[in-house]
């Protein structure tokens, strides 16, 4: 499995930037986390970050900055772990999901923001 991290500040913005960082790398990633998304819920367009072949799991920031991203392999089973997700406001984000593999065990991973 591979993962990948990219800072986004502002993955709307920065989206075309986060496509050719992945296309020139000759390989396919299992996971890519993105952190300063800045996504919120109110003036976030998903649609026009949508990655070919992943799956996308995000949490919204409040306030300008912040936000965290998970682009998984679309090809790989997983669970969305809210359980694990912590939020504290201007301090700490984070987003976590468990990747079922092939051996029927599985495999924790997240993208943590500490502002």
């Amino acid at each position: 499995m591979l993962f990948y991290h990219v800072n986004a500040r502002s993955l709307n913005r920065n989206f075309d930037k986060l496509q050719f960082s992945l296309n020139s790398i000759n390989s396919k990633f299992s996971v890519v986390g993105v952190t300063e998304t800045w996504f919120d819920d109110v003036n976030t367009l998903y649609s026009l970050c949508d990655l070919h072949g992943y799956n996308f799991e995000h949490s919204s920031t409040v306030g300008r900055g912040g936000g965290v991203a998970l682009y998984i392999d679309a090809n790989h089973t997983y669970v969305h772990r809210p359980d694990l997700s912590v939020f504290f406001e201007v301090l700490i984000e984070s987003l976590f999901a468990e990747l079922i593999t092939s051996c029927n065990t599985s495999l924790l991973t997240g993208v943590v923001y500490y502002s």
